[in-house]
């Protein structure tokens, strides 16, 4: 819980300190109930491509879930899921898609902001293996963010992934230890010859989910009355007057790369890279 208020509360302090421009960096209006929906089946749609892109990094670096696994099972279940599955993504996505995503969008290169605000989420995990799959679920996240107009739905999605996988978690570890079985905790290491067989298996199914997804996405922009502008975002046509005039960005457009940027980039590079293979005597 402090891990993740250190990512929120700095995000916090922010929109106080701006607190006449915060609704122009974080879009927060509500959504349809149908969106709701559709936001929670968009989130186990993008569920196949995140395990392929941790599978494909178990192939080159440690799997990072054993330590925070055991750490995690002496916590009680409720309390676990309260803070993987609703604290821990609020204070994210208050940070990454409200303030980060939220002022690089202003440059109005949308799809660039998504790509940054997802790489800074993958390097704030500080481990090379939820590096890859955290910055594509962060990219994903921002793009479900665009087609409601509301942080709502990146939340809900980020919610959704991360209270199923606890559950699921807890599910299995659960029912092994009845049977008797070694617990999940106790091995999760990986041969070659099964790290193979799983990416050959979830390539397909995520490949197909991802369309559903990107189908999913449509109907939500559709949904809010907003699918001329997430078409804008993919193309360079005119700018959709209907909703760009109505979320006028400011004069006042961020750089995207600045000597901050580079320092916390240097700063994680150097922790998920370099420390792990020096070794302290």
């Amino acid at each position: 819980m402090v891990g993740e208020a250190l990512i929120g509360v700095p995000a916090v302090l922010l929109l106080i300190w701006n607190r006449k421009n915060w609704r122009t960096w974080i879009p927060i209006k509500k959504i349809k109930l149908s969106t709701i929906l559709l936001s929670i089946l968009f989130a186990y749609l993008i569920m196949p491509l995140a395990a392929l892109a941790n599978a494909v990094s178990l192939i080159f670096v440690k799997n990072i879930a054993v330590e925070a696994m055991r750490a995690m099972m002496d916590i009680p279940a409720a309390l676990l899921i309260f803070i993987v599955g609703f604290y821990g993504p609020a204070c994210e996505e208050l940070a990454f898609r409200g303030v980060i995503f939220g002022r690089y969008k202003r440059t109005e290169k949308i799809l660039a902001a998504a790509l940054l605000s997802a790489l800074l989420f993958g390097l704030m995990h500080l481990n090379g293996n939820q590096l890859g799959y955290a910055a594509i679920l962060g990219f994903i996240f921002a793009l479900s963010m665009e087609a409601s107009g509301s942080i709502w739905t990146a939340f809900i999605a980020h919610a959704v992934v991360n209270t199923h996988n606890v559950i699921m978690l807890l599910m299995s570890d659960r029912l092994l230890g009845l049977a008797g079985g070694q617990t999940m905790i106790e091995d999760l290491t990986y041969t070659p010859a099964e790290l193979t067989l799983t990416i050959g298996i979830l390539l397909p199914i995520a490949g197909f989910s991802c369309i559903l997804a990107a189908g999913v996405l449509i109907l939500i922009a559709r949904n809010e009355g907003r699918l001329e502008y997430f078409k804008y975002i993919f193309s360079k046509k005119a700018k959709p007057q209907s909703q760009l005039q109505t979320e006028e960005l400011s004069a006042e457009k961020p750089h995207f790369i600045t000597w901050t940027l580079i320092v916390a980039v240097a700063i994680c590079i150097l922790i998920i890279f370099v420390l792990p293979f020096i070794r302290i005597r």
